[in-house]
């Protein structure tokens, strides 16, 4: 019979690998080199498969990956907040190393102070524009489906992590290769993919026109919107912020 060993963050009699009631695994082995090279090698390769399974289905199945979300199961896809960290990661590397834009976009925050702009760089800054404006997009393009507002909320972070990493690395590539790319072009073709893939989640019907129809219709809703904060921004302190294509 096992002798029960005390787990050392719960006091519990543990008997086995698992403490039951904190989850601990208890080896009762001292460190050795081969278990860290080990959990090192176990570590990289898990994190890279459940990168490229997320990667993956995002591109050819993104409604099973958003739904396996919405429905609890956590784990096996990357979480929307890891997404959202390795797509801020990716533009900060881009800002760093090729060009200030953000997907095209010059961000320019001259009215922020300097405690302010260490906090909220440009990139956390767009990303923190953007995924509200994109989750009132399809919020009011998709209203008559009942979905709550963390589920589109939870989709967008999704879809938006994802094409800005693709659009991101794809399009200074390009401009490695082409020298100088038009700018516009990336934010076009990134808006154009997330709606899109939008229109995929939330579209009921897989009716390749009904999705071009809801893709247009989120085109148009954000158009309006964006329309109308250029407006206010311009009505109350043209000078506070410059958001501009580059």
């Amino acid at each position: 019979m096992n002798k029960a060993k005390k787990c050392s963050i719960c006091q519990t009699d543990v008997i086995g690998l698992y403490c039951y009631n904190c989850g601990q695994k208890i080896t009762g082995r001292r460190l050795r080199f081969k278990e860290v090279l080990a959990e090192l090698t176990e570590g990289i390769f898990s994190i890279e498969k459940s990168l490229i399974a997320t990667f993956y289905h995002l591109l050819i199945k993104p409604k099973q990956v958003i739904e396996n979300y919405w429905e609890g199961n956590r784990n096996y896809y990357y979480s929307p907040v890891k997404m959202l960290t390795l797509a801020l990661f990716v533009i900060g590397i881009h800002v760093v190393f090729v060009n200030k834009d953000i997907l095209g976009v010059s961000v320019n925050m001259n009215g922020v102070s300097k405690e302010m702009s260490v906090i909220f760089s440009p990139q956390v800054f767009f990303i923190t524009l953007m995924l509200p404006l994109i989750s009132v997009v399809t919020y009011i393009t998709y209203f008559k489906q009942k979905h709550n507002v963390l589920e589109h909320i939870t989709s967008v972070t999704y879809l938006f992590a994802f094409w800005a990493v693709v659009i991101t690395i794809f399009w200074d590539l390009l401009e490695f290769v082409l020298g100088d790319p038009d700018s516009l072009g990336a934010f076009v073709l990134f808006t154009l993919c997330l709606f899109i893939w939008t229109a995929r989640i939330f579209t009921r019907s897989v009716k390749w026109y009904r999705i071009v129809i809801n893709t247009l219709a989120e085109f148009f809703i954000f158009c309006l919107l964006i329309a109308s904060l250029v407006g206010i921004l311009y009505f109350f302190d043209p000078s506070a912020l410059d958001v501009s294509a580059s």
